[in-house]
């Protein structure tokens, strides 16, 4: 299949195995500045994506909540709530959410950054999906946040995560893998399984997607 993306009046043109491409009800062409398809922004192709291509099997179970980190404007939120049988979705972010995705009945947004949220989120019930796309100054720290609600009983054994990595500073592409790969094995020795680091056609090239589940 062809996927087209359309950003600042820029395309980008892609090919897609058809055998695992996405398949949402609308267009797979995006333009951020005409969207007739309901979604608030291109990042919820990227968790469909994400979704679509990891090779275990997802989180089915109904009544689960979830929590979605730098969620703002709300394009991960809105796919969790569209594709999973989640009845809380804990939406943190200090910016603002599209009026679209605030008026989801199972979303609750916390305009806080994921350290304030951590506290709150202890006097809550644990968090079954941890999906995280926010910006952060070191790639680390997408791990860091989720080891230490780990730590805190935020999120325990069979917690689902989807982490983009990403590297906002300058580095050659073998250093950027190398530092991926070291973010890999963080999860070794009985953290995680059912691993798996993607590079998504809807990523950006210094970003991949991990993938997994807490063991």
């Amino acid at each position: 299949g062809i996927v087209q993306l359309v950003e600042n009046g820029l395309y980008s043109l892609g090919l897609w195995n058809t055998t695992s491409a996405p398949t949402p009800s609308s267009s797979y062409a995006i333009d951020d500045n005409n969207n007739a398809s309901g979604d608030v922004c291109r990042a919820y192709w990227k968790l469909q994506e994400a979704f679509e291509r990891y090779d275990c099997p997802l989180p089915t179970e109904s009544n689960l909540t979830a929590l979605d980190c730098g969620a703002a404007p709300g394009g991960w939120t809105q796919f969790l709530a569209h594709n999973t049988s989640c009845r809380k979705i804990y939406s943190i972010d200090p910016g603002a959410l599209s009026p679209s995705v605030l008026a989801l009945p199972n979303v609750e947004h916390w305009p806080m950054t994921i350290q304030k949220a951590l506290a709150k989120l202890e006097q809550t019930s644990n968090i079954d999906i941890w999906v995280s796309d926010m910006c952060v100054k070191d790639m680390e720290q997408q791990v860091d946040w989720l080891l230490e609600a780990r730590k805190l009983g935020i999120v325990t054994k069979g917690t689902f995560f989807v982490l983009t990595l990403k590297c906002i500073v300058g580095h050659s592409c073998r250093t950027f893998d190398v530092l991926v790969d070291r973010q890999l094995h963080r999860f070794d020795h009985g953290i995680a399984n059912h691993v798996r680091v993607l590079h998504l056609f809807s990523n950006r090239s210094s970003e991949r997607t991990m993938i997994g589940y807490l063991v």
